[in-house]
């Protein structure tokens, strides 16, 4: 049985042009997929760990108003509450969260800048 890639073209045996053509763009299309794919989960564990931070934020928040019957409208106040401060900063846009009290005393804290999501008193918007 022959190789499926050798030709004869008089008497000697030889990959032709075109078998490698194809090959070669059949692992350039695997490449490609495989790097859409590793990008699209770096992305999605970007947006997990925004989104972690956030409900750790909000954790904090409730602590707070345990403590303090009214919940912090700064971070400064939620600082005692965390070991590392890039808890307040987006791992995407690298942006600090915004963090208010609204009019009716709840606190919403939101990732504005990579659309991430947001918290209002404790109820996620992306559940």
């Amino acid at each position: 049985m022959k190789p499926l890639f050798f030709r004869r073209r008089d008497g000697e045996r030889s990959i032709m042009l075109l078998d490698v053509a194809v090959v070669v763009s059949a692992l350039i299309l695997v490449a490609l997929l495989q790097l859409s794919i590793m990008h699209r989960n770096a992305v999605f564990a970007q947006e997990e760990t925004c989104r972690k931070q956030l409900k750790w934020i909000a954790r904090a928040e409730e602590r707070y108003y345990a403590s303090h019957a009214e919940y912090a409208d700064t971070f400064r106040k939620l600082a005692p509450f965390f070991s590392d401060l890039n808890s307040f900063l987006c791992p995407t846009s690298h942006e600090v969260y915004s963090l208010g009290i609204d009019e009716v005393g709840r606190y919403m804290v939101e990732c504005q800048f990579a659309g991430h999501g947001a918290i209002l008193s404790g109820d996620p918007d992306w559940e």
